[in-house]
């Protein structure tokens, strides 16, 4: 399992739950003029898509995009508002900075809760995002 998924540090025990059984783990990147965008690839099929984006106005975690059975990510380590659901997790944050004033990080997972439960699908998606929300927050020095 890599260290590092998309530039930010990641424990292994959510990769193993998520990522497909493969040989060869590719990440693709690209930057749009609201974001960016990290696909990482098992064996050239799409496996988990990391996204940071800059809402214009504040959206609240529960309503970003279009969630199935979102629950809140509650003791988010830093201010901002979290939710997982059946196939991604999102985190927005105040990020202060000449060009935003919010920052939303998503990843989203190919896999289902029929592939891995319910239970340890959102963990894992929780444990990738509170961290990669962290690292892209001071990469972009959106502040505490």
């Amino acid at each position: 399992m890599p260290e590092k998924l998309c530039g930010t540090p990641v424990k292994s025990k959510p990769l193993e739950r998520l990522l497909p059984e493969g040989r060869r783990l590719k990440e693709k990147s690209s930057r749009g003029t609201n974001g960016t965008s990290c696909d990482v690839l098992v064996d050239g099929k799409l496996s988990i898509a990391v996204e940071e984006s800059h809402p214009p106005k504040y959206v609240k975690a529960m309503k970003f995009g279009l969630p199935e059975n979102p629950v809140p990510i509650r003791n988010l380590p830093y201010k901002g508002e979290g939710r997982v659901d059946d196939d991604n997790s999102v985190v927005i944050v105040p990020c202060r900075t000449p060009r935003t004033r919010y920052l939303a990080v998503r990843v989203t997972s190919i896999r289902t809760p029929d592939d891995i439960g319910a239970k340890d699908l959102r963990k894992s998606l929780r444990e990738l995002v509170v961290p990669a929300t962290a690292e892209i927050k001071k990469e972009k020095k959106c502040g505490s």
